[in-house]
């Protein structure tokens, strides 16, 4: 039964084995061709280009393998074994060049090393060819051997790169490979280069119909691989343009920012400017008429003793109060400038706030008011003496001005924990609501309860020698019941625990 069934599958083999040979070797040169119009036109990759190369190689050896099956003369003819020395090379280099392309670079010393020898060994087999050599196709087939290696090696480089499931493809690959090398060895070489293949040429397209698809998923999955780090990429510009969109917007707010400090600045420079200018044309020339004025008067020979005291006093009055104008006017022109320096020291608040009153007694006296120092002799603040008394001046005069005749001042203090906080508080006209809101940035200026006049930088020059100090200064008013100005400064603590 064994005879009868071999002979009946020889003759199926036999009946549809051109049929099927045709359809596959029909199907391979279609790949080819797909191949070659997607890497020329659609994917002009390296990793294609040379993928192209080794398909022709593989699709030359598919297609002379059934050629020889035509040919009836032995031995074959030189064009033939040439032939299948070109697409064995071709196959060779060219799926070493997508190894490299994919794993390494083609610009490497070893590819262009791989590449030379192969091109040596390549003209070994030509030689061969048309020599029918034994010795000259074992060198070419020598040079075939170091590409086989040199692809072993690029193997072991994608594991150690940790490249698993391609890795299987790969190695997949090279074992064809060293497989088709093997019978296409076997078929030059069995009688000198005559046709005597050791299998049959269906069975060779079974082999080849592997290694097409080993060849076809592995460009499949680089395709797939190159997909998604082109999508990665496109997803970390996308991510760069929105961070480059979110830092141009930020600089823009910044720039504009800048722009509307800088335009703020500007305009608060030319108020300042203006502001100088009437401190300068008015409000310090009309002291030193009335200085000059007075001054005149002392030249009158018929002035009783009553007369010249007074208007000694007076002079005294317009100097104290000149003196005061020019320096607020000098504090203040320094802040503008951002020269002010503080040195804070400890300073006794008592004597200061006393030696301020003395200088204002004048003052207090011609409208007969009555001024209370509440403030404790131990009272130590840690601030700059300069700047603290042109505060506490500017309060005290403040309070003197808008307070009428007859009227009452009280300086009060208290401390709690590492601060210290003094009010001046009066019984004067107040301050209206509206006027209380921007008292510290508006830079007008009221008259007092006798027609006193000012410069209008007092209360904003007393908060920023406040703020240097590290302190603060706040007002309370209620119009017709009077205001009370708090300031508060930082303790001198090691002093305050010496004394308690």
């Amino acid at each position: 039964m064994h005879s009868a069934t071999t002979p009946l599958f020889e003759q199926i083999v036999s009946a549809i084995e051109p049929h099927l040979g045709t359809f596959l070797l029909g199907a391979v040169w279609a790949s080819f061709l797909l191949l070659v119009c997607y890497s020329a036109f659609y994917r002009p990759d390296k990793v294609f280009q040379w993928a192209t190369l080794a398909m022709g190689g593989f699709v030359g050896q598919w297609t002379l393998t059934w050629i020889t099956k035509l040919i009836d003369s032995q031995p074959l003819p030189v064009w033939v074994n040439i032939l299948f020395i070109v697409c064995e090379t071709c196959l060779g280099i060219g799926y070493l060049g997508v190894l490299y392309s994919w794993l390494r670079s083609t610009k490497t010393l070893r590819f262009k090393q791989i590449c030379s020898i192969t091109g040596v060994a390549f003209g070994f087999g030509i030689l061969a060819c048309l020599y029918q050599s034994i010795a000259l196709l074992s060198v070419f087939k020598l040079g075939v051997l170091v590409v086989l290696v040199d692809m072993a090696y690029v193997n072991y480089i994608g594991y150690k790169q940790k490249i698993k499931l391609s890795l299987l493809i790969l190695g997949c690959m090279s074992v064809l490979i060293v497989v088709q090398g093997y019978l296409n060895y076997k078929y030059i070489t069995i009688d000198l280069f005559a046709v005597s293949l050791p299998i049959s040429p269906f069975v060779a397209s079974i082999i080849n119909l592997l290694v097409l698809v080993v060849f076809i998923g592995h460009l499949a999955i680089y395709n797939q691989i190159t997909r998604r780090r082109l999508a990665k990429r496109e997803r970390q510009l996308i991510q760069l343009e929105r961070e480059k969109r979110l830092i141009l917007e930020e600089q823009n707010e910044l720039l504009s920012l800048q722009v509307t400090q800088r335009t703020t600045e500007l305009v608060r420079s030319n108020m300042a400017k203006v502001k100088l200018f009437s401190i300068i044309s008015h409000d310090l020339r009309s002291p030193l008429v009335s200085l000059r004025d007075s001054l005149n008067l002392v030249h009158q020979k018929n002035l009783s003793q009553n007369d010249f005291s007074d208007l000694v006093q007076r002079i005294t009055q317009h100097i104290h109060r000149l003196s005061s104008s020019l320096d607020n006017l000098l504090q203040w022109s320094m802040s503008q400038l951002n020269e002010i320096r503080s040195r804070p020291a400890p300073l006794e608040m008592r004597e200061t706030i006393d030696d301020i009153l003395e200088l204002a007694h004048e003052a207090t006296r011609q409208k007969q008011l009555r001024v209370t120092n509440l403030v404790p002799v131990e009272l130590m603040a840690f601030a700059d003496e300069y700047q603290v008394q042109t505060i506490l001046r500017n309060l005290i005069d403040n309070a003197i001005k808008f307070t009428p005749e007859y009227g009452h001042i009280q300086i009060l203090s208290e401390s709690c924990q590492k601060w210290a906080t003094l009010s001046v508080t009066d019984n004067g006209a107040g301050i209206p609501p509206q006027q209380l809101a921007t008292l510290f940035g508006d830079l007008t200026s009221r008259r007092g309860t006798k027609g006193e006049r000012g410069m209008g930088l007092g209360l904003n020059l007393c908060m920023d020698l406040a703020k240097r100090n590290g302190g603060t200064l706040t007002v309370d008013s209620t119009p017709g019941v009077g205001t009370r100005v708090r300031l508060t400064l930082p303790l001198a603590l090691d002093l305050v625990e010496q004394a308690a």
